[in-house]
């Protein structure tokens, strides 16, 4: 059994199974990989970045297209963190994250996540981090947020992508993560 949120199975499910956790590649570690195919080190890194250390994800992703995704999102995080003002342009960053169907949501929910994570750990310090291409402006989302909101952020993704199940408006949970990146109160769940 293979599941990528184990808490959400039931309870009778998870007392049957060992728990055997597998971690994302490191992205060095996967572009070196992609090198040694055939692939060219420049592309390698970007895939490698981009695939969030999942090396299937790395040679199947339409790599223009994602990275253009990525700078977009990565723009309005950006703008989120530093001003509170920009959160007058939520609805447009909303829908840059919501796309125009549940695949391109939750891929926009998972860049968001990546990047929040590695905001956290750039500003705290610790370890690499996937998207190294981008490392420069990672780093000021990281002092921007700081290291606790962002790893708070990055729970509030996790939760708000968990709620998806029950058919909520999209672009509005989509307003509430980026409205917490902007500084506003993180909502209580229970």
């Amino acid at each position: 059994l293979v599941a990528s949120r184990p808490h959400l199975l039931l309870p009778t499910v998870r007392s049957r199974c060992f728990q055997v956790g597998f971690g994302a590649m490191p992205p060095d570690e996967l572009a070196a990989g992609l090198v040694a195919g055939g692939m060219a080190p420049q592309e390698a890194r970007a895939r490698a970045a981009l695939a969030e250390g999942r090396p299937g994800r790395a040679l199947g992703l339409d790599l223009p297209a994602l990275a253009a995704r990525r700078d977009l999102l990565l723009t309005a995080l950006e703008a989120l963190a530093a001003s509170s003002r920009a959160a007058s342009e939520l609805g447009e960053y909303a829908g840059q994250i919501a796309g125009e169907g549940e695949t391109e949501l939750l891929l926009g929910l998972d860049l968001v996540q990546a990047l929040l994570r590695d905001a956290a750990r750039a500003a705290s310090g610790r370890g690499a981090i996937l998207h190294a291409d981008v490392a420069p402006r990672i780093d000021r989302l990281g002092r921007a947020l700081g290291a606790e909101r962002a790893t708070e952020l990055v729970a509030l993704a996790d939760r708000l992508r968990s709620d998806l199940r029950l058919n909520l408006n999209k672009t509005l949970l989509c307003e509430t993560l980026l409205a917490a990146v902007a500084g506003g109160r993180l909502p209580a769940f229970s």
